[in-house]
């Protein structure tokens, strides 16, 4: 990425690790464009930025036609921005923590729907433009749960495996491009996703995810957003899971 000022996409911006990603970006001088599901919330991060320094589509990503249409919105205010589209941050995800006997077909479909094929859809459609910018990266939020599953989460640990395994093989078929394509894998972050977020500082469930990990305390979405520029700028690394998880996996 070096010091070029350019254009990003961050999908699941709406909040959590991705608001964080695109805060981020913008506080480098980059342009943003977040995808998510929820307009209000959209509308919400759009008012905290800098006049046209975050742009948004409101798009089911799991949907093949509601992303193809979002494709076009997004070719359009590349060109209007004049800038190179020097990232995409397939962030946007679901989590269930459901037993494997819990999980029906239409849950399966769900997950895969929302946690690998969005991803592949969105990334390969934006394709061109990464490959035009002539130095570009894809980074992928994976989970150390990719890596190391526990039980009650088969369908999301399995999906973010996925994940993983697919950021390599792009990194080859890509390489040629000058296209990097690398894999976050997160911890326990404190964000919305998770039902402790909201309980009170004291609350036992937020002592008890603090203290699980070896560090003593959850992440917060801006350490993973440091992260994830690490990997947005190298220009020598690609295929590469970056573990950030405040030692959790050990």
């Amino acid at each position: 990425m070096s010091n070029r000022l350019g254009a990003f996409i961050v999908s699941g911006a709406g909040g959590g690790i991705g608001l964080a990603i695109a805060s981020h970006l913008a506080a480098l001088g980059h342009l943003v464009y977040g995808l998510g599901r929820d307009r209000a919330k959209l509308q919400g991060v759009a008012s905290t930025f800098p006049a046209n320094a975050f742009s948004f589509s409101t798009v089911d990503l799991a949907r093949a036609d509601e992303t193809h249409a979002t494709i076009n919105e997004i070719s359009l205010w590349l060109k209007s921005c004049g800038r190179p589209l020097l990232g995409v941050v397939n962030n946007a995800g679901i989590f269930d923590r459901l037993s494997f006997q819990q999980t029906s077909d239409a849950i399966w479909e769900r997950q895969f729907n929302g946690n690998l094929l969005s991803a592949v859809r969105l990334t390969r459609e934006l394709y061109p433009h990464l490959k035009a910018a002539h130095s570009s990266a894809v980074v992928n939020i994976s989970s150390t749960l990719g890596e190391r599953p526990i039980a009650g989460t088969a369908a999301y640990s399995a999906l973010k495996a996925a994940m993983i395994n697919w950021t390599k093989t792009l990194a080859l078929e890509w390489a040629p491009d000058q296209i990097r394509v690398n894999c976050l894998c997160p911890g326990l972050v404190d964000t919305p996703i998770h039902d402790f977020h909201r309980l009170p500082a004291n609350d036992p469930a937020r002592v008890s995810a603090h203290q699980a990990q070896p560090l003593g305390r959850m992440g917060r979405p801006e350490e993973i957003a440091a992260a994830c520029e690490f990997l947005l700028r190298s220009e020598w690394t690609t295929g590469t899971i970056l573990t950030v998880d405040g030692g959790i996996s050990l």
